[in-house]
């Protein structure tokens, strides 16, 4: 807790607004990034989520370029959630008391979500959680396109450089049906039932 802060609040907030909506937070959870530095928020076997927040009210998003370039045979789902800090809203608090009530027999998996947002929030961790965030808009707001539809630039990138990093703007890239989501299994069959 006495780290400096690796991610926004505003990050963490929708990663677990996702987590608390899941109808298998368990499976989240323990797919969940072991460090908020990691590519990926979620990983398991060949399936990634990547979560993105926005606060203009527009779906547009940072990506690595990596993020959108997975190695073969990786399956890469983006969530879009629109976010909005409003007074009356919901604290990470209260998302992780959620969370916390749908797996209160697996001390384990209690500890990682403990643990995970510590590491994220750092020394901010008591300032942070008085950040509040319109509940029912980012509800509303979930959608989830997959990498390979989503703009990027080309990954034969010329000698010396790295770590490229560019905004996109999904408004004429295709969302997924969650019906094809929920049809699946893993953890994109989670993120589709709320």
């Amino acid at each position: 807790l006495s780290q400096v802060p690796r991610k926004s609040v505003q990050g963490l907030w929708a990663e677990l607004l996702l987590i608390s909506l899941s109808s298998n937070s368990v499976s989240l959870i323990r797919a969940w990034h072991l460090s908020p530095l990691d590519k990926y928020d979620f990983s398991e076997n060949n399936q990634r989520i990547e979560v993105k927040s926005s606060t203009t009210g527009k779906r547009e998003h940072h990506f690595l370029l990596e993020q959108l370039n997975p190695q073969s045979g990786i399956n890469v789902l983006v969530s879009s959630i629109l976010v909005e800090r409003v007074g009356t809203g919901m604290s990470i608090s209260e998302l992780v008391d959620i969370i916390r009530s749908k797996i209160s027999s697996d001390p384990n998996k209690l500890l990682h979500v403990d643990r995970i947002v510590g590491l994220t929030l750092g020394r901010k961790w008591q300032s942070a959680t008085k950040d509040r965030f319109n509940y029912e808009l980012a509800k509303k707001s979930i959608a989830f396109y997959s990498s390979r539809a989503i703009p990027c630039i080309n990954p034969d990138l010329p000698k010396g450089i790295s770590d490229v990093h560019f905004v996109v703007d999904l408004i004429d890239t295709p969302v997924i049906d969650k019906k094809l989501l929920k049809s699946g299994s893993g953890i994109f069959q989670a993120v589709s039932k709320y």
